[in-house]
């Protein structure tokens, strides 16, 4: 029993037979090697989001009667076992594949996740002011990096309050990747 590895890129036919040691051979029988080859080009779309994320894998561009593998990792040696829902609380990228009925798989094309953080919350100077004659500005502080956003009872937005009239202002911090955090009132009686 000998063995012949060819080295076949498509559809060819070898043929074979057997020797014993006598030198006696049998008939010739024809093998045809079959290389089935998984040409689906994937697409996918990328996500970014502000703070942890609920994901759900997916691409496209994959051939009728194939399925979708997603994997952690670019050569595909570990597999993500739920492609929907998953929870990303940090950037990732996952790669996707499809699986023809041979089993074979296309090139892998990654799915990146951007997760931005959330600044955090304003911290006002005070939560509640009393109006008095003079100006009344409003005063909070926040992360380094992040810009505050004021929004009067009129419901205008600004980037700072000098004079505040009476009503309820709401202060939202917000960052360079325009992730915004929650906001905080302050309010201004008579």
């Amino acid at each position: 029993g000998g063995t012949y590895t060819p080295n076949v890129s498509g559809t060819t036919p070898y043929f074979v037979r057997a020797q014993n040691s006598d030198g006696c051979r049998s008939g010739v029988t024809s093998v045809t090697a079959t290389v089935n080859k998984n040409n689906d080009e994937l697409t996918t779309t990328p996500v970014t989001n502000c703070g942890p994320a609920t994901v759900t894998l997916d691409a496209s561009n994959n051939s009728n009667g194939t399925t979708l593998a997603w994997y952690s990792d670019a050569n595909g040696n570990s597999t993500v076992a739920n492609t929907t829902n998953i929870t990303v609380n940090a950037s990732d990228t996952f790669y996707a594949a499809s699986i023809d009925g041979n089993g074979c798989r296309s090139a892998l094309v990654p799915m990146v996740v951007t997760i931005h953080s959330i600044p955090s919350n304003p911290v006002p100077t005070q939560t509640e002011y009393c109006k008095g004659t003079e100006a009344l500005p409003l005063s909070a502080t926040t992360d380094p990096g992040t810009t505050l956003s004021w929004i009067a009872p009129n419901g205008n937005a600004y980037g700072s309050i000098a004079n505040a009239v009476v009503g309820t202002y709401r202060v939202v911090a917000v960052n360079n990747d325009n992730c915004h955090s929650d906001t905080v009132s302050v309010t201004v009686t008579a």
